[in-house]
């Protein structure tokens, strides 16, 4: 009986509007022999079968369920994404015997597959807080004056933290007892003060977990989050479809920041770890290296620079329409965007070998 292999296609159907509809493609696993030598399914077969997959995955002779591929893609794959692509590159740069000794470093955007309009601020959270930190000590003072004949005085500060506050929420109830099953709502029902400023205390400290949970969230290198995807970043794209230069979600791939670097204050007065490229070389050789950039070999280098990385990005994200993101999260995208790298070097491979052939 042949074995089979099942895969996930995603057809795109032919209207004015992007709509994508999942089916499920059965191939054979030996599909190289009954397709013709110019297809790219040729070249990637050819790749895998020097690469030992038993350490990934096990191929079982019947049909796998959507959530069968959904758990192998978010737990076997997302585990083992870096080998695959390291072994894929691995066998082609020794089949081909790549030039390693010039490695060009590029990054680019990518817009999440977050909501355009589902922004969170870090620094409107924060200037929300310290504006509830006021009413706070408003609050608290009107308790205050309500506690001071049972001898009690809660402290006013600049700042409060929940815990602080759920520790006075709790004893203002027990010095006054009030019953929280005993409070009364709805209309005609007359609150007393002391329900009012337990309500409000109440209302005052979820709001400011919420505040926390958002900056939390932003971390100390980031300035605002998605909703729907909490590690997407609101920036600027090339693309803009209000064309009012709004910020949208995305992810900034890049391949090298400053945090830990000795020369930071030098060249960077943010607070943040902006990305920035320093090169200890080029301070401390300026003039060799700039005859070295200079020279037929460094022209050759910085033209082919432009030709490797830039027209990667271009070639991804223009030519085969992926500049946005299918997976939500940042290990997601990770996942996402080396099975694409893995594609794009194996039909790369398969070109070349398709001039060769044609050339011969």
């Amino acid at each position: 009986m042949q074995p089979f292999l099942w895969y996930n296609v995603i057809v795109q159907k032919q209207t004015p509007q992007e709509h994508y509809t999942a089916y499920q493609l059965k191939l054979p696993v030996e599909i190289e022999k009954i397709i013709e030598i110019s297809d790219p399914v040729y070249s990637f077969s050819e790749v895998m079968d020097h690469i030992d997959l038993n350490k990934y995955l096990t191929i079982e002779e019947r049909r796998p369920g959507h959530m069968t591929i959904d758990n192998f893609m978010n737990k076997t794959m997302l585990e083992n994404i870096d080998r695959i692509f390291a072994d894929v590159n691995e066998y082609i740069f020794q089949k081909e015997q790549v030039d390693l000794n010039h490695v060009y470093i590029d990054g680019t955007k990518i817009s999440a597959n977050a909501g355009k309009y589902s922004w969170e601020w870090k620094k409107s959270c924060e200037k929300n807080r310290i504006k509830l930190f006021a009413k706070i000590t408003e609050l608290l003072e009107n308790m205050n004056a309500g506690a001071a004949l049972l001898g009690v005085k809660f402290d006013i500060r600049e700042e409060y933290a929940i815990e602080y506050l759920e520790g006075i929420l709790k004893k203002y109830i027990e010095l006054i007892g009030f019953d929280p099953g005993k409070a009364v709502h709805g209309k005609g029902n007359h609150k007393t003060s002391e329900q009012r400023l337990i309500e409000k205390l109440s209302e005052y400290i979820e709001r400011l977990k919420k505040y926390a949970e958002r900056i939390k969230i932003c971390g100390n290198d980031r300035n605002s989050y998605s909703k729907t995807d909490n590690d997407a970043t609101f920036m600027r794209m090339k693309r803009d479809h209000m064309g009012n230069d709004q910020l949208l979600p995305g992810y900034n791939i890049q391949c090298k920041d400053c945090c830990g670097c000795p020369h930071k204050e030098k060249c960077c007065k943010c607070k943040g770890n902006r990305i920035v490229r320093l090169n200890e070389e080029l301070t401390q050789f300026h003039a060799e290296v700039l005859n070295n950039l200079n020279s037929i070999h460094g022209a050759l280098l910085r033209m082919n620079r432009s030709i490797q990385s830039e027209g990667t990005f271009g070639t991804i994200k223009w030519n085969r329409s992926y500049i946005r993101a299918r997976r939500r999260g940042l290990k997601s995208l990770f996942l996402e965007f080396g099975m694409i790298s893995c594609g794009f070097n194996l039909h790369k491979l398969h070109l070349k070998r398709m001039a060769l052939r044609s050339a011969a």
